[in-house]
């Protein structure tokens, strides 16, 4: 895989802003993990989620240096690999660590009161995504 181009890959993230939550810091967090357009698509009255969605493994290369940088590489390969199903990975960030600038996986409800930020990943190798994302290089 190369480092930039279209990669075989698509990530979507979406992410719940709740109503007593700023969405500009809930736009700092996601692009903290993430880096790509963020939309922000209105769900209800005063409800928003934030979409964003690249085909380009570069929107990745923060997180890869968040998890090499925080020294959690093989607990992440862990994870990772667990939430692999066919060509789909998704797993759950926490919103607040995010926001901290690192990276902690949870479930999709009840661990965060702010609720996660959910990632999946779409891919024919996504072996070799979770093993770039969890290199030393």
């Amino acid at each position: 895989m190369t480092g930039s181009g279209s990669d075989n890959i698509i990530v979507e993230v979406v992410v719940e802003v709740r109503p007593s939550e700023d969405i500009e810091k809930v736009k700092t967090a996601l692009s903290k993990v993430i880096t790509g357009p963020i939309d922000v698509v209105e769900t209800g009255q005063n409800r928003f989620n934030l979409h964003l969605q690249s085909n380009q493994r570069s929107s990745l290369e923060k997180l890869k240096m968040i998890i090499q940088r925080d020294r959690i590489r093989t607990a992440a390969r862990a994870v990772l690999n667990r939430h692999i199903e066919g060509e789909t990975l998704e797993v759950y960030l926490n919103k607040q660590v995010a926001y901290a600038g690192h990276v902690s996986f949870s479930q999709p409800e009840g661990e965060s009161p702010l609720g996660p930020i959910r990632l999946v990943i779409r891919s024919s190798d996504l072996n070799s995504v979770v093993n770039w994302l969890t290199s030393g290089s």
